[in-house]
């Protein structure tokens, strides 16, 4: 049974506050799914084993 791979790119917006030079992020999305954000090496990991 053929399982297709899903990329899906997460975006949030970060800026730098002009007065006092912090860096403040926006909110993540609630549609991210929980679990997801292994990262790269983690996420061809469980590829590798998954095949």
């Amino acid at each position: 049974m053929d399982r297709p791979i899903q990329i899906v790119e997460y975006e949030r917006y970060t800026w730098i506050c002009s007065v006092c030079r912090e860096t403040q992020r926006a909110h993540w999305s609630p549609e991210i799914v929980p679990g997801q954000d292994i990262g790269i090496t983690g996420q061809a990991f469980l590829g590798w084993i998954n095949n």
